[in-house]
């Protein structure tokens, strides 16, 4: 029995969706997969949801509907590139 006052958070860490060094695209992606993984539905339902939700994702890329911004990576710098030592084997420097 579920009690009224209780209510599920989805809380995300540790994932690529909570870093900032992966694209819009592609925490939205891992977002929507989270979700489908931890709801309540049987396995083949998620199974064929996910096969159709990938499946759009593709055509979406092969005639160019997802925009640009989407997959632009806004990594930074926390500090200024010569404060970094042996910054240049450092790719994100």
């Amino acid at each position: 029995m579920k009690n009224e006052n209780s209510y599920n958070k989805k809380e995300v860490k540790g994932l690529d969706m909570v870093r900032r060094d992966w694209c819009p695209l592609s925490k939205e992606i891992g977002n929507h997969v989270l979700g489908e993984i931890l709801s309540s539905q049987s396995q083949d339902d998620i199974q064929i949801n996910l096969r159709a939700y990938f499946t759009n994702i593709s055509q979406k890329l092969t005639t160019n509907q997802i925009k640009l911004k989407d997959f632009v990576i806004t990594k930074q710098l926390t500090r200024a590139p010569g404060e970094y030592a042996n910054g240049e084997v450092l790719p994100h420097v």
